[in-house]
């Protein structure tokens, strides 16, 4: 049962958070965009949100110095490493806001909360025992609490909205509109919803053994999905030899796949086998086929680290990849470890999995908290890689996203794009530094939404990349494709991008009068003239695994890789409806 001193600690560090949440955002309201400074904004944010919220969870220990040691120190490291990354994702050359990442926050978001809900047990475990982690029992229980615990005051704090507007539309019923005024606010909205969250901390605390008894209930039925999960596992392992392993590299998602199904190992043996002291309730059989089962994690592990590092040999590292690289790392801990342990007779079946768990927990910790350093930066290694491929001549100039340097990989990106624009060493020098000097004179990100009210047609031919490239568009067709603009029947990516819109004309019905197909990602389209204007004729499918769009057709055109194929098969039409066959 909680204490009324330790409920009043709870709430006052929650009232605490909520003003100081609320003096930085009057703070940041009064910057401008060159005032504004992420890298000393973050890190205030990480120190009141982690170190308010360590001490309300460790409210039991609220007198002992270790608490505070530990509480503050994580809040400085974490603070430290979002001060890194917000730097290098905000300052360049000409200003914090111009190279803006869509990506940091969440960055920085995922290894504080990861690294606080991973280390919060171990801490707990420590104050309580005086060793970080001699009782696995403990560590079990705490993680699961904590979860539990945030999770039931999120809900709380979900409530208490709801409820307040609900009371607000109640009285703008009656024509009051003063509750509405008030919840509106930031002086309420952030001391009430950290006051709301610490009541529910509070009362999580004065209920907490029976909140214990319905999660360990809830992990007993989610346990009894591991011989499914490992059943899949075997039978997809199993099936391989006779399918091929080539299979794997075709789709595109084999990895994810393969990656979720470890992590669903993982999860649902965790649940299963819990803290080891109740044991697993399986039959003997069972149990055997789950070991057994064990021993093929490690084949899934190099499976996906083979399939990750074809995809790294042929295109270089990628955002996506290198977190597919952190994940596989990780998820080939856990495999390698559980087989070990599987193997050894121990009277406590998986009695060294707590090791592994144990081991695995630091190592992400230690694996997220370098990513926000100089020495395992994503974006660093991402950027890298590229420019490697492009200068080594595996990436053409034409086919490099100087944009990703320009507008999305930060300070480190902004200075390479500055040093492709002066490169010497390469054979296509010239085009290398106009295309990087292209980006940098842009002030505005691809990719953003275009008004079309300013669209004109010597814009959009300027836009235009037409093949054959001795044809030539007629003033016509560039009216007609802004009047579908301007009605909002069409919304051209390619106008927007980098790339410019790839245009052929080509006669697709065999009557001597050649069509227009204008490519645009994923909606591409044909136009034609029907009694004597040209009109949209409808759209383009492709019959590959993507659509044609982008460099793929800009590189098949420019090679003259582009013919009209007939088809075998006619259309078919079922009421109202039409139907195209497109052959394998």
């Amino acid at each position: 049962m909680i204490e009324k001193s330790e409920r009043a600690w709870v709430l006052a560090w929650g009232i605490l958070a909520g003003l100081a949440l609320y003096l930085l955002h009057r703070w940041i309201v009064t910057l401008t965009p060159e005032t504004m400074r992420p890298h000393v904004l973050w890190p205030l944010y990480i120190l009141v949100i982690s170190i308010s919220l360590t001490m309300q969870m460790m409210s039991s220990h609220r007198s002992e110095p270790l608490m505070w040691i530990s509480s503050v120190s994580f809040g400085l490291i974490m603070a430290a490493a979002s001060s890194y990354i917000a730097f290098q994702t905000w300052t360049g050359k000409a200003g914090p806001v111009e190279y803006r990442h869509p990506a940091s926050a969440l960055h920085i978001l995922s290894v504080v909360s990861t690294c606080w809900f991973v280390l919060m047990p171990f801490a707990q475990h420590r104050l309580a025992r005086k060793t970080w982690f001699g009782d696995y029992g403990i560590l079990f229980s705490n993680a699961w609490g904590n979860a539990v615990k945030l999770a039931t005051s999120i809900l709380f704090v979900v409530l208490f909205w709801g409820l307040l507007f609900l009371w607000a539309g109640l009285f703008e019923i009656l024509k009051i509109d003063l509750i509405t005024h008030v919840l509106s606010k930031q002086i309420f909205i952030y001391p009430a919803t950290s006051l709301a969250l610490s009541i529910g901390l509070a009362l999580y605390s004065a209920k907490e053994e029976v909140v214990v008894g319905i999660y360990r209930a809830a992990l007993n039925v989610l346990g009894s999905l591991l011989p499914l999960v490992a059943l899949i596992a075997t039978l997809f392992l199993l099936s391989l030899p006779f399918t091929g392993i080539q299979g794997l590299w075709r789709t595109g998602i084999a990895t994810p796949l393969m990656t979720t199904l470890l992590v669903a190992f993982v999860f649902f043996l965790n649940t299963a086998w819990q803290d080891y002291r109740q044991g697993i309730n399986l039959p003997g059989w069972l149990l055997r086929f789950v070991s057994l089962c064990i021993f093929v994690m490690p084949i899934y592990s190099m499976l996906c680290a083979y399939s990750l590092g074809l995809r790294v040999t042929q295109y270089g590292w990628s955002l996506g990849r290198f977190w597919g690289a952190m994940i596989i790392v990780v998820l080939a801990i856990y495999s390698f470890g559980y087989a070990v342990a599987s193997m050894k007779r121990r009277v406590v079946w998986m009695d060294d999995a707590r090791k592994v768990n144990i081991f695995a927990a630091f190592a992400i910790c230690v694996l997220l908290t370098l990513t926000a350093t100089p020495l395992l930066n994503p974006t660093r290694m991402v950027v890298d890689s590229q420019i490697e491929r492009l200068m080594s001549g595996k990436t053409a100039p034409d086919d490099f996203d100087f944009s990703y340097l320009r507008f999305k990989s930060g300070k480190y990106g902004n200075d390479r794009i500055h040093e492709l624009a002066d490169v010497s060493g390469h054979a296509q020098n010239d085009r290398i530094r106009a295309l990087a000097m292209a980006q940098i004179k842009r002030k505005d990100a691809p990719g953003r939404i275009f008004d079309v009210a300013t669209l004109n047609e010597s814009e959009m031919s300027q836009k235009i990349e037409l093949y054959p490239e001795t044809a030539t568009l007629e003033p016509q067709f560039l009216r007609a494709l802004l009047k579908q603009i301007n009605d909002r029947k069409m919304m051209p990516r390619c106008f927007s991008s980098d790339f410019p819109c790839q245009v052929w004309l080509v006669d697709l019905d065999g009557d001597h009068v050649d069509e227009i197909v204008f490519f645009d990602s994923f909606s591409s389209q044909v136009f034609g003239i029907e009694d004597g204007a040209w009109v949209k004729l409808g759209s383009v499918v492709s019959s590959g695994q993507r659509a044609a769009v982008g460099r793929n057709v800009a590189r098949a055109l420019r090679a003259g890789d582009a013919r009209v194929v007939p088809n075998r098969w006619q259309d078919f039409q079922l009421g109202p409806d039409r139907y195209s066959i497109v052959g394998e």
